[in-house]
C-alpha cells in the first residue's frame, strides 16, 4: 500500500478490514510512506498487537518521480510502479491495494492466485476502458488491486519500462500509473475475478444486463455480487464524506467508528449538503435496493 498523510486514515481502515477478515492472521503490511505523520503512523501500528502481524515502512525517493503529472491523484499513486526497487529483494510476491478499498473476505485467497505465465494479475476496469489508447473494452484493467510477481518484475525491468511509457505518452495519459501499467502489460496480464476489485460499475452493468463483449460474462457478475471480496470506492464521493450513497458505506463507517480516526465520521457541512443528498431520492432507493441484495453475504 502507498499513502500520503491525507489518505493515512483510509489506509488504516483498509488494514482494519483485512485483519478482521483474515483467518490465520499471518499478515505483513508493506507501507510506502509518502509523508504520513508520526501520529497517524502510531495509530496504524496500534491496529494490532499480534506478533504475527507486521508493519514494514518504506520512504520512497520523491526525486524519482519529479516531472510526472500529479493532478488529483497525488504522488503516492506512482509508488506502485517502483515496488520492485522499494521493497527488499527477498520479497517475491505482493498484493498491491489502493487506500480507498475495504476487504470483505480473506485476501489470502487473492495472494495464492495462479498468475499462469504472467507477471501481474488484475481485474478488468468496468468503467474506463480507455479506447483512445487502443484498448478494447475488456483489455484494460484497474490498477487498484494487483497481484505482482516481483521476481519477474525485477528481471524484466518493468519499472524502467513504466517510466519510459510515462515520458513517451505524456500527452495521452489520463490515469497516470494505471494507463502506464496497461500499456506495458497490454495482453500480458492474468484476468482475476471481478470480486477482487468490486467496482460500482458492476452494479450498473448488472442492472442493465450490459456484461461486456468478451472479458466477463453474466455469471462473473452474479458471482461478484453474491460474494464480493475487495470493495473499491471509486466514486469521488468516498464513504468518509457526507453525501456518499454507496450501498456498503454502512459497513465502512462501522470500521471508522471503531478506529483511532472515529472523529472523522462524516457530518453535513451545511443545509445545502443535506438538501443535495436527499434531493437524489431515486439514487437513495437504488442504494437501499443494492444494500439489501448484498448484506446477507457480508
Amino acid at each position: 500500500m502507498a499513502s500520503d498523510n491525507k489518505y493515512a486514515p483510509w489506509l488504516g481502515i483498509l488494514i482494519m478490514s483485512i485483519i478482521n477478515k483474515s483467518h490465520d492472521k499471518q499478515l505483513r503490511f508493506h507501507i510506502i510512506d509518502g509523508g504520513i505523520s508520526e501520529t497517524n503512523r502510531n495509530k496504524i501500528t496500534s491496529l494490532s498487537d499480534s506478533q504475527s502481524i507486521e508493519f514494514c515502512w518504506y520512504q520512497p525517493d520523491a526525486n524519482r518521480y519529479e516531472g510526472l503529472p500529479i493532478e488529483r491523484y497525488g504522488l503516492a499513486s506512482y509508488y506502485r510502479m517502483s515496488l520492485g526497487t522499494i521493497l527488499p529483494s527477498d520479497i517475491s510476491r505482493v498484493i498491491y491495494l489502493d487506500c480507498d478499498m475495504m476487504a470483505t473476505r480473506d485476501i489470502a485467497t487473492l495472494y495464492q492466485k495462479d498468475l499462469g505465465h504472467h507477471i501481474i494479475g488484475a481485474v478488468e476496469d468496468i468503467s474506463a476502458p480507455r479506447l483512445e489508447l487502443g484498448f478494447a473494452p475488456h483489455e484494460y484493467f484497474n490498477s487498484g488491486s494487483i497481484v505482482m510477481d516481483l521476481t519477474r518484475w525485477r528481471e524484466e525491468g518493468i519499472e524502467q519500462q513504466l517510466f519510459s511509457v510515462m515520458q513517451t505518452h505524456a500527452g495521452n495519459i489520463k490515469y497516470p500509473d494505471q494507463d502506464a501499467l496497461n500499456i506495458v502489460f497490454q495482453s500480458r496480464w492474468q484476468r482475476l475475478p471481478l470480486e477482487w476489485n468490486f467496482q460500482p460499475g458492476i452494479w450498473r452493468r448488472s442492472e442493465k444486463k450490459q456484461y461486456g463483449p468478451v472479458g466477463t460474462t453474466s455469471s462473473d457478475y452474479k458471482k461478484a455480487l453474491k460474494n464480493p471480496a475487495i470493495i473499491h470506492f471509486l466514486a469521488r464521493r468516498k464513504p468518509w464524506r457526507y453525501g456518499c450513497i454507496h450501498p456498503l458505506k454502512k459497513v465502512y463507517l462501522d470500521y471508522l467508528k471503531q478506529s483511532p480516526w472515529a472523529d472523522l465520521y462524516p457530518e453535513p457541512g451545511s443545509l445545502k449538503d443535506v438538501l443535495k443528498y436527499y434531493s437524489g431520492i431515486d439514487k437513495l432507493f437504488k442504494q437501499q435496493k443494492r444494500w439489501l441484495q448484498m448484506k446477507r453475504f457480508l
